[in-house]
């Protein structure tokens, strides 16, 4: 079997992905006033929603360095990413929206990880947290969405 057909399916889906992209509007949710993003907007009430997409150690900052490197927010707004901190097991954290792996590891997927910045090591705290709930709690193969840390709840 060759390759071929492959790369040219994962060419074309990287294509769409960057149609779809460029054609995103940020502008729309940004806030000029707090700087952030509101989570959505509601086309029953036409009103944006009164909450806000605004948490540094979360998936929020994926659509923040797009915006940003689109253009669609200036480059001032990843200083307004809440970086709210907590302790887990005598280590400081960046809390995410509720603690679960997705928020956490997920921007990774899409992003370098710098070791020994705050942000990186708030997700293997995060980790390291989780794993040891898990072993506490004895959960067999669970998945990471599925262990919620109260401890690391907004």
């Amino acid at each position: 079997m060759t390759v071929q057909p492959l790369l040219i399916g994962f060419r074309d889906l990287a294509g769409l992905a960057n149609a779809a992209m460029s054609a995103m509007d940020f502008r729309f949710l940004f806030d000029e006033r707090r700087q952030v993003f509101h989570i959505g907007y509601n086309v029953n009430t036409e009103r944006l929603d009164p909450s806000y997409y605004d948490l540094l150690a979360s998936e929020a900052r994926i659509a923040s360095l797009i915006a940003i490197a689109k253009g669609d927010a200036p480059q001032s707004h990843w200083q307004h990413l809440g970086r709210p901190v907590t302790k887990v097991n005598g280590k400081q954290v960046l809390l995410s929206w509720n603690g679960t792996m997705f928020e956490y590891l997920m921007p990774t997927l899409f992003t370098k990880n710098y070791l020994g910045t705050f942000l990186s090591d708030s997700c293997y705290a995060a980790l390291e947290a989780q794993m040891h709930y898990g072993q506490k709690k004895q959960v067999p193969g669970a998945s990471p969405n599925q262990v919620i840390l109260p401890s690391m709840s907004i």
